[in-house]
């Protein structure tokens, strides 16, 4: 049987710009942001921590839940028609300010880890793309926090 797997992911923006993970898959450039899935018997934002430090070589403060999203792959034409995973999106700063340059665990297609400026951010395959419509964060907006099945 299938289960939806829980996964947290990681808004870490200072100075105008967004830590991503550089990615490439098929000679193709993306980016996505530092976070994964959750390990049975760990909180959500446990996992996150030991996610972004992994991937990023980044320690964090977790901070605030912004946005939910279901990620149903048969819906986006993704290689595995299988997958279906919550996403929680969470604010996160870096607990000690320096230049992640990579964590000891890097995703599969993860080449990078980069600092990307936010008025740059409609240059760059960023995923999810739904993100493009909400950043920068503004803290005087009221979010609509689920976002449903996007890309």
């Amino acid at each position: 049987m299938k289960r939806v797997r829980a996964a947290a992911k990681a808004l870490i923006i200072q100075d105008s710009q967004i830590l991503l993970l550089k990615c490439q898959r098929d000679g193709q450039i993306y980016y996505n942001l530092p976070g994964g899935g959750q390990e049975h018997g760990e909180r959500i934002d446990e996992a996150l921590v030991r996610e972004c430090w992994e991937e990023a070589g980044a320690e964090v403060r977790v901070k605030q839940l912004v946005f939910v999203r279901d990620y149903i792959s048969k819906n986006h034409g993704a290689s595995d028609p299988t997958i279906h995973q919550l996403e929680l999106f969470f604010t996160c700063e870096l607990i000690r300010p320096k230049h992640p340059t990579g964590g000891s665990e890097p995703d599969d297609d993860q080449i990078g880890v980069e600092w990307v400026s936010l008025d740059r951010l409609n240059e760059i395959a960023l995923y999810p793309q739904e993100l493009l419509k909400h950043l920068p964060l503004k803290s005087d907006v009221a979010y609509n926090i689920y976002w449903g099945d996007v890309l």
